[in-house]
């Protein structure tokens, strides 16, 4: 082979490997998109399934982000197709890979599509197992008319009369324009092509090949969604992006041309198109035209979700682009901006500093969204900064880093308490520092507040309800109380964001002596808000500051500026003046409105710092702004840059903290964001924004919170030797010692029970989705039938008669517990039964089959056919009918039954008589003390207080008071117990699987057999600790410990 042969074909191998990349990036995407059919979309018809082999659920941050591309993709197609016009459609999905689009449209919108033909094109292997897969596919094929997939002939892979897939090459796109006007008469129709991050993998030159064949059509719409640089190649969330696509062998080769959107509409132009629309995701989703508020609000009753910044960053690293090439004037929609200029800063003034980088060592000690705070000393030297808590690399931290100008032997200790986020510590008169609120999950705001003082922590009152995401400034007030000076000093908060998705609008002020007081606005008030920035100052002694930005319970960032004053005027008053009109810069508005940013001072002023807005991704001079204001007349604010001179790598300005120092500069702690699907950013080190180049040689040190006391217990209290680290870790005591330590500070009280929320349901999907949020629910106005008036006990015994007999429970406790076996099995006639239930037995009825007790599962029908005709199972409960296990019948007298879970999820329906039940998430399981193994709990959680099971207080109940002809959907594992309230309860309880796969293999006759893969854990966990067995006890205690630490990263990793 010569040179010049053995060239083009590494030529043509490179192409070709390159074609395989970007197909396969058509697996991922296509397995994304399926999540969110299966969660956010259960009310449509599923198609993305028949192309993915199997069901992963992404998190959620990929769910929501796949969510608004599909989103937007989907608007622009519903705009056109409902465009008037007389005219046949054309949809060209160029790029297509799997995405079944055709299907979902001509499914989902029959009317607007009669006239309308889909075409699917991309690579003719691609379009070829698409074409087996719709061939082998029965729903698939059955909505496409007059299907021929016998003939293909090439491009043409797959032909209907509304559906066209052809195979080709979109370098040489060109070559369809025959087969379109020959099989579509392209030229006669109204066009909308389409390219879904297709076209962007490709060399610009042939992307701009595609774009400009495209607009020779007289008739035609280009939609395009792809990445772009809003900020630059070196934002750290386009960084990241680029490398992994380069990884994946797919760059985003446009990107090296056309990196900004600017660039993309005047790429449009100069390839034929008449007009261009474009604006990026995240000021899509925050256009009320496109989403209304309801709308962008529900979606948190899917999945919880708190990932906003991340999500900015995702929408706004990602624009749609629609173009025209019709002649005629076509109404602009009002999703796009008239023009680009309002995504760029208005020009400001600009002050130098220096943007000083001091690495971590060893690359460690990454975190992100804990809480920052300068740590005075009484000898105020040297400059020491605490970052709290927070997200790590591998699961939620109680570690607090320190960060020092001097190489310090004491460090600072953080609170005895459970890891958290998004929370704040403030500092409290003096050396005192009160730590409030965060979160573990979106959906678990923590009420419980510390204070340190004395280097030591104490548990202080609560905040209810819990919350995250407030902001929190140190005030100290002094005024008159019949006639004597009195003076408060505390902390004041505001906002925040509760375990329920309720944004506050609340300020709270906590000190030493009164605890937590509702502070009430003398006039108006910021609205509700959550992620906003808040500075406390002191002038002329008043107690004062700014709040700014926040986000709305819709996920929309609010664009004001607020200037606070607290007051005494019998009793505790904020008074609030909005100064949003009184900045100097209409157009800089857009960039003081952030979510996520902080407020501080420094030697130029109050500092902006970080943070999201509305629009696209700050611009690296727009991260940093400086309020001013006029001393003439303080109202009039005046914004300026701080203009930095970095020396180290740019910042990520998401998830960290920030605070001033003595001499007022500010340091800039952790930081970091997951890049959507594309990796984990993390700030490698820290920031400090000066004017003094001198000033800093920093160092690191990472403390845990100490379990001072416990390791010398026995010595302090005269038991001679003392217990060493060692034996205690081997003998399990310093893991039990480390659980009391920490149970004793829990408050007596326990959490009050949220009430389970009542809905009622008028279609399959409505409770399709209520299955796929996984929490429970009350379902009302139920057709359940004739039971709920007719099983009464006279009843009852009439129709199953005498002669049948029955095993119960039979307890001489009000509260039966299964590990101890507080009852004994009984077999009666079941007219025997009735007699004593009504006359307040502690009887109890869970029926068994009536064939084949220990090897089947009981089913109403079966069991019981002479009352099964009494009860209804709704019609909207489809998936209960179609994936059920069994039905029991349920009868109790005055007693309740233990704490469980179930491996399957159910529904309980209340016939008669009223029940209360207390429920817990799955996540508290580790707080009833479960021997292993077992799915049941001693604890009557009816009866227990914060004194005798002290591990309640960190749970999170839920509580409901069922009604006859009322049901509870009761989620898989989610911990339940119930009593009857009044005399007699009848119930009927449905197991049925929620899960595809996974279930133990074997005989489960009542529906609580662990998982499959639970079970073969504990056996592999047996085998492991056999294999220890013959190495010496210090040995053995050493490498358990550790592989007991390991797992318990990895269960946090994955579950969090």
């Amino acid at each position: 082979m010569g040179a010049e042969s053995k060239s083009l074909r590494a030529t043509y191998d490179a192409s070709q490997r390159r074609d395989d990349a970007v197909m396969e990036t058509n697996n991922s995407c296509i397995v994304s998109k399926r999540s969110v059919e299966k969660l956010y979309r259960s009310d449509e018809p599923e198609f993305f399934r028949y192309f993915v082999k199997k069901f992963q659920r992404r998190s959620p941050l990929i769910n929501r982000g796949y969510w608004l591309r599909m989103k937007a993709i989907e608007h622009v197609i519903l705009s056109f197709l409902n465009a008037p016009s007389t005219k046949h459609k054309l949809v060209i999905n160029l790029g297509c890979g799997y995405d079944p689009l055709p299907f979902r449209f001509l499914s989902s919108y029959p009317d607007i599509c009669q006239n309308t033909t889909f075409v699917d094109v991309d690579f003719p292997p691609l379009i070829m197992r698409k074409r087996e897969i719709i061939d082998n596919t029965a729903p698939l094929c059955e909505t496409l008319e007059d299907l021929d997939t016998v003939n293909p002939q090439y491009p043409i892979l797959l032909r209907s009369r509304r559906y066209l897939a052809l195979g080709c090459d979109m370098k040489r796109v060109d070559g369809l324009t025959n087969v379109l006007e020959h099989e579509l008469h392209i030229r006669e129709s109204s066009v909308l092509f389409l390219a879904e991050v297709a076209i962007t993998y490709m060399e610009s030159k042939d992307a701009d090949s595609v774009i400009n064949w495209a607009s020779q059509f007289d008739d035609a719409r280009f939609c395009l969604l792809e990445q772009h640089l809003p900020s630059g190649p070196n934002h750290p969330f386009a960084h990241t992006m680029l490398e992994h696509f380069k990884k994946l062998q797919s760059p985003l080769l446009v990107l090296r041309k056309y990196p900004q959107i600017q660039d993309q509409q005047i790429r449009f132009l100069q390839n034929g198109w008449s007009r261009v629309d474009i604006t990026d995701l995240w000021s899509l989703w925050s256009h009320d035209d496109f989403l209304k508020p309801n709308e962008r609000r529900s979606l948190d009753s899917i999945e919880p979700f708190d990932e906003w910044e991340e999500f900015a960053l995702f929408g706004g690293h990602y624009f749609l682009l629609v173009a025209t090439s019709a002649s005629k004037d076509i109404e602009r929609s009002p999703l796009f901006p008239a023009s680009l200029a309002s995504h760029i800063s208005t020009s400001l003034n600009c002050h130098d500093a220096k943007l000083l980088y001091t690495a971590y060592p060893n690359g460690q000690h990454y975190r992100r969204f804990g809480a920052a705070m300068m740590i005075k000393r009484e000898e105020q030297v040297p400059n020491l900064v605490g970052f709290h808590g927070g997200m790590g690399q591998k699961t939620r931290l109680t570690t607090c880093h320190i960060h020092a100008d001097l190489n310090l032997s004491d460090q600072f200790k953080g609170p005895p308490t459970e890891a958290r986020m998004n929370h704040t510590i403030t500092r409290h008169r003096d050396s005192r520092y009160l730590l409030v609120g965060g979160r573990s999950s979106p959906d678990k705001a923590q009420g419980s507040c510390w204070l340190q003082e004395d280097g030591h922590w104490q548990e202080v009152d609560s905040l209810f309800p819990g919350r995250y995401r407030h902001c929190a400034g140190q005030v100290g007030l002094q005024f008159l109380v019949s006639g004597a000076q009195t003076r408060l000093d505390g902390v004041l908060t505001y906002g925040g964001r509760t375990s329920d998705g309720n944004v506050l609008g609340e300020w709270m002020f906590w000190d030493g002596q009164n605890g937590w007081q509702k502070v009430q606005p003398t006039n108006e008030t910021p609205e509700p808000r959550f992620g906003a920035s808040m500075l406390s100052l002191a002038e002329a002694n008043r107690p004062c500051g700014y709040v700014t930005g926040g986000m709305r319970s819709d996920g929309t960032v609010i664009e004001d500026l607020w200037k606070w004053e607290l007051i005494y005027e019998e009793g505790l008053r904020i008074v609030c003046r909005n100064l949003s009109s009184y900045v100097d810069s209409i157009e800089s508005r857009s960039i003081f409105g952030r979510f996520g940013a902080a407020l501080v001072m420094s030697e130029w002023g109050v500092l902006l710092v970080g943070g999201v807005t509305n629009g696209l991704p700050l611009r690296q001079e727009d991260e940093v702004l400086i309020f001013e204001e006029n001393p003439k007349y303080p109202e009039l604010l005046s914004l300026s840059r701080l203009r930095l001179e970095a020396c180290g790598p740019r910042p990520l300005l998401i998830g960290f903290g920030a605070t001033t120092v003595q001499d007022h500069s500010v340091i800039v702690l952790g930081g970091g964001a997951t890049c959507f699907s594309f990796g984990t950013y993390w700030n490698a080190g820290c920031y400090t924004l000066t004017n003094d180049e001198e000033l800093y040689n920093a160092l690191w040190h990472i403390d845990k919170p100490t379990l001072e006391g416990l390791t010398n217990k026995r010595d302090k209290e005269g038991s001679g030797a003392s217990t060493s680290r060692k034996d205690m870790v081997q003998s399990g005591a310093l893991e039990k010692a480390e659980e009391q330590h920490r149970f004793s500070l829990l408050p007596a009280q326990l959490p009050e029970p949220v009430q389970i929320r009542r809905v009622s349901i008028a279609s399959k999907s409505d409770f399709d989705r209520l299955v796929a949020q996984a929490q429970p629910v009350i379902l009302e106005h139920l057709p359940l039938g004739p039971c709920v008036a007719k099983w009464e006990p006279s009843y009852l015994k009439e129709k199953i008669g005498s002669g049948r007999t029955v095993i119960v429970h039979s307890s001489p406790s009000d509260h039966m517990t299964f590990q101890s076996k507080n009852f004994s099995y009984v077999t009666m006639p079941f007219e025997e039964f009735m007699d004593r239930v009504e006359s307040g037995e502690r009887l109890y009825l869970r029926a068994l089959s009536s064939n084949k007790p220990t090897k089947q599962a009981t089913n109403l029908q079966e069991d019981y056919p002479e009352i099964a005709t009494d009860f209804h199972l709704p019609s909207e409960f489809s998936l209960v009918h179609s994936q059920m296990h069994s039905s029991p019948l349920r009868i109790s007298g005055p007693v309740s039954m233990w704490l469980h879970y179930d491996v399957m999820a159910n529904v309980l329906c209340q016939i008669k008589g009223k029940k209360r039940l207390m429920l817990y998430p799955p996540t508290d399981v580790g707080h009833f003390n479960l021997a292993p193994g077992a799915s049941s709990s001693e604890i009557n959680v009816f009866q227990a207080d914060g004194s005798t099971h002290p591990s309640l207080a960190r749970t999170h109940p839920h509580e409901v008071m069922l009604k006859p002809g009322e049901a509870l959907y009761i989620p898989a594992l989610w911990l339940h117990a119930a009593t009857p309230t009044e005399g007699l309860s009848i119930a009927v309880n449905v197991f049925f699987r929620n899960l595809e796969q996974g279930y133990a293999i074997g005989r489960d006759v009542y529906g609580n057999r662990d998982l499959a893969a639970y079970e073969k854990g504990r056996q592999e966990i047996n085998k492991i600790f056999k294999s220890f067995s013959e190495l010496p006890q210090d040995i053995r205690g050493f490498y358990l410990q550790r592989l007991s630490d390991e797992l318990k990263i990895l269960v946090e990793d994955m579950t969090r």
